[in-house]
């Protein structure tokens, strides 16, 4: 603490005091730079991590919705349709997520067994800001993926009924890694098929 000539607490500034008070905010803004240094590293730690934030989900589909989408998305439903399948070992949980990451441009198709608690997990790279996906998978399982919205769930395909599968039209903001899960029966077999919502005329 500064003191004057005589050592009392400072009062009255003098050239002594002021050269003492000079030192002081030094060492206090050396602190808290420090400080603001150390928020900021926090704050770039968190954003490379997998995206975790809340996320809006529609309800189920109404019979009218379904023949709307159906109508005005024919093309793209197709485009579902036709996607190739790999036959792919995916996590069976949320920690092995990462060690198959699928990297997303305009298609992915996926073929997998759920684990033997009917669960399976896919991280996939957004590579674009604000995408908008179309993604296809057998009737009987649900979807979901944290840190996006899914704007559209279980629409039946009526482009290719053959293959009984619903789609989900989902959302992300920002590009990233999404984990999405999928929960269905013990060792089900499940596919994947994932294509834009809508391509751009070149």
């Amino acid at each position: 603490m500064c003191k004057n000539k005589s050592g009392s607490i400072l009062g009255f500034v003098d050239v002594h005091d002021a050269l003492c008070l000079a030192a002081s905010f030094a060492l206090l803004s050396s602190s808290a730079m420090a400080e603001t240094a150390a928020e900021n590293s926090s704050s770039n730690q968190a954003s490379n991590k997998i995206s975790t934030s809340s996320s809006a989900v529609a309800k189920p589909a109404s019979a009218g919705e379904i023949q709307g989408r159906n109508q005005f998305y024919a093309a793209r439903y197709q485009a579902a349709c036709d996607v190739p399948l790999q036959t792919v070992q995916v996590a069976g949980s949320l920690a092995d997520a990462p060690q198959l990451e699928a990297i997303f441009t305009d298609t992915l198709g996926y073929q997998f067994t759920l684990n033997a608690n009917g669960d399976a997990y896919l991280q996939l790279a957004i590579k674009e800001w604000n995408e908008k996906m179309l993604l296809m998978t057998n009737s009987d399982v649900t979807i979901t993926m944290d840190g996006a919205d899914i704007t559209g769930t279980k629409i039946t395909n009526q482009q290719c009924p053959g293959l009984k599968g619903e789609i989900y039209h989902i959302y992300t903001h920002e590009w990233g890694s999404y984990v999405l899960h999928i929960h269905g029966q013990p060792n089900q077999s499940v596919s994947v098929r994932i294509v834009k919502e809508v391509v751009a005329v070149k």
